[in-house]
Formats: C-alpha cells, structure tokens, sequence
C-alpha cells in the first residue's frame, strides 16, 4: 500500500490509485461513493467524482475552492504530509518485477534543482489531462503562515508554477497571521439574546447567569494595511450543536465581507424546567444572585406574615375570647 501511495503522489500512476480504491472499498465504485460522501461533508458546492484518477468523465468535476477545502483537511494528516512531501522514492523488484523502480517528484517547486523551486513550499500534487489542462495543489508555509493554492486550467506547468509562486508572495508579503480576538469579550446585549434564544427553544427560564466565549487564540490572516476598526462582529444563535456546548457563531466580517466564523462556547444557563440542574445551581452557588435576593426576601415575608398573624391572634384572644370567658363565668358564680 506504501508504494502505491508514492506511486499515485509522485507519479499520477493511474492504475496504482485504482488498486487502493479496491483495496480500502472493497470496489471502485464504494470508493467513489466514499470520496463524495466525503466531500459533501467537507462542504463542497460544486464537486463530483466518477472516478479515482482524475482522468476525464463529464460528471467528474470540482472547482479551486472546494479542492483547497478538501487539501485543508487532507493537511490534518500526519499521513498525507509525509506522501505529500516527499520527493523521492524507490519500489524495490518485487515477485512480478525484477527491477527497482525510481519514483521523482513531478512537482517542480519542491525540487532545489529546478527554476520554479520555491523553499517555502511543503509538498502538493500536480494534473493534467487534455480537457482540464494543467492543474496545481500546493501548500507552502512561512512567516507563521500556512497557505494553500489551487490553479486550474493553466496551458502549461509554466503557468501553474508562475502563478502559484506569484499568489504566494503576495499573500507572504501583504498579511499577516494574527490574533485579533485575543482580547474580545461579549458583551450584556449579546448574552441576552443568548438566554432568550435559549428560553424560547427550551420553553423556559434562565435561573443563572449567562457566559458566551469564543477561541480567542484563533489564528487570523489579515492584511498588514487593513483598517482593524472596521471589523465587525455579528453573533448568530443557533441550536444545530447545543449538544456539543455551541450556541451559535461568531461571524467576523470586514467592510460587509465574512472572513472569520467561530464557534460561540455557552455556560451558566440554568433550565428552570430541569429539576435537577436548579437543585445543583442552588447548591454550588450558580443561581443569580438577584433570584437569591429574591428568594431571601420571599421567605422574609412569610416569617413577617406568620409573625403579623400570632400577634393578631394574640390580640383577638385578650380582647375579644379572654374577656367573653371572664364573662361567663362571673354569671355562673351568681347562679
């Protein structure tokens, strides 16, 4: 399987991409299924696959955006990066072939020795077919900075290596990767609306005190000439993973644009509806502290109420039941 890997990655070998897809499906077609399933769950719009190669087919198709989503997540791999980024490798003979085979990278800009070498580029794979042209994958890192590009349709290789290395300067050299949420908070208005989301979804009351949060580590590409005061932040409730502590995300737009999307972390909310969390909040303290004052002064009315009511039954017997008896029984003695 090794070999097959560096022969599909160095090579293009076609038939060596049809064997793994055999081997990990089961069949050609399961692996096909796999490799949409897959895509869709990347967030692919615009791609479907027919096959395992790449070689031409009508339906077979994808778009630069979807093939950076699917090299993104392709990148989380210790895997992929080591098959990505190799450069050479040998098949020794085997029992079908008594020769050693020379694998060589067919990406140019990973080659120290070529025109087009670029020391910042990490590994990617090349395309090519006569419908298509020339396509590119790389991904190239620097300056704190991780960047994939995706050309597509170029004449030549030429063009995709030119192109490629002009995007990366550009970027390398005009941005810069950042924390701008470093020290963002949320403010009242918007745990409001967290808690009142929350109460309609759930039917209900919050007993406690509201906390929103983001990553505030979250590394973001921005440009070194951007004006940092016209980013805005625009929180969106939501209950698709509530499960999961999310209510929501955090959409960092800049001049109308949508450039950042972070998941909004939640806690403190206390369903007045679930017996057992309100008995847990009281106990560990969680509950609002104005409930609590509330709570206090309710029971102080009760302890006043029962008072007002001894002193007034108190009242109602020396005055009205004590002298009736005396009464009586002063009539009883003249009998």
């Amino acid at each position: 399987m090794s070999d097959a890997l560096y022969a599909v990655m160095l090579m293009s070998a076609n038939e060596a991409a049809w064997a793994i897809a055999e081997q990990v499906s089961g069949s050609l077609e399961n692996f096909v299924q796999l490799m949409n399933d897959t895509a869709q769950s990347l967030g692919c719009k615009d791609t479907h696959f027919t096959n395992a190669n790449g070689l031409h087919d009508p339906d077979h198709y994808t778009t630069a955006y979807d093939m950076a989503l699917i090299t993104k997540e392709a990148l989380t791999s210790k895997t992929f990066r080591e098959y990505a980024s190799e450069t050479y490798h040998e098949i020794p003979p085997t029992n079908m072939n008594n020769e050693t085979r020379y694998l060589t990278q067919g990406n140019r800009m990973m080659l120290s020795n070529s025109e087009y070498y670029y020391p910042a580029c990490q590994g990617g794979k090349t395309g090519y077919t006569d419908d298509a042209g020339g396509t590119l994958v790389v991904w190239a890192e620097k300056n704190d900075m991780q960047l994939i590009c995706v050309t597509m349709g170029a004449p030549d290789n030429a063009t995709n290596y030119t192109d490629s290395i002009a995007l990366f300067n550009y970027v390398f050299n005009n941005y810069s990767n950042t924390t701008l949420l470093s020290d963002y908070e949320f403010d009242a208005e918007a745990a409001t609306t967290a808690q009142n989301f929350l109460n309609d979804y759930y039917g209900c009351e919050n007993l406690g005190t509201m906390h929103l949060s983001v990553d505030n580590n979250q590394p973001f590409i921005f440009a070194n000439n951007a004006d940092r005061t016209k980013l805005q932040m625009n929180f969106v409730p939501s209950a698709d993973r509530l499960d999961e502590g999310y209510i929501g995300t955090l959409e960092v737009s800049y001049e109308g644009t949508t450039c950042l999307t972070l998941q909004v972390s939640y806690s403190g909310y206390v369903n007045s509806n679930d017996d057992v969390a309100v008995a847990e909040a009281y106990k560990n303290g969680s509950i609002r502290p104005a409930l609590i004052k509330e709570k206090k002064s309710y029971w102080k009315y009760i302890i006043a109420a029962v008072v007002v009511a001894c002193i007034l039954g108190l009242f109602i017997y020396a005055n009205v039941i004590e002298p009736r008896k005396r009464k009586q029984n002063s009539r009883s003695r003249r009998r």
